[in-house]
């Protein structure tokens, strides 16, 4: 499979993993990342990601981006 990150690393593993394994491994985690969106739909960073995906590691900078996204208020209030 591949994994894309905006605006950051390409790669290619082998098996399933959840988004902040693969974030970790591709060095794209930091404390700040509360979240995750992938094809339009917000995650929270334990979900499975099984197949090609172009992810986008949301913060709570993203707050203002992510409005009447459900599952972005649930993590976003959670996180606080």
């Amino acid at each position: 499979m591949r994994i894309q990150f905006e605006n950051g690393p390409t790669m290619e593993p082998e098996q399933a993993a959840s988004i902040y394994d693969l974030a970790a491994q591709a060095g794209a985690i930091s404390r700040e990342v509360i979240a995750a969106e992938i094809d339009g739909v917000v995650m929270d960073l334990t979900s499975v990601v099984s197949q090609d995906a172009n992810i986008r590691l949301l913060t709570f900078a993203d707050e203002e981006n992510c409005k009447g996204k459900p599952t972005f208020g649930a993590i976003y209030a959670v996180s606080r």
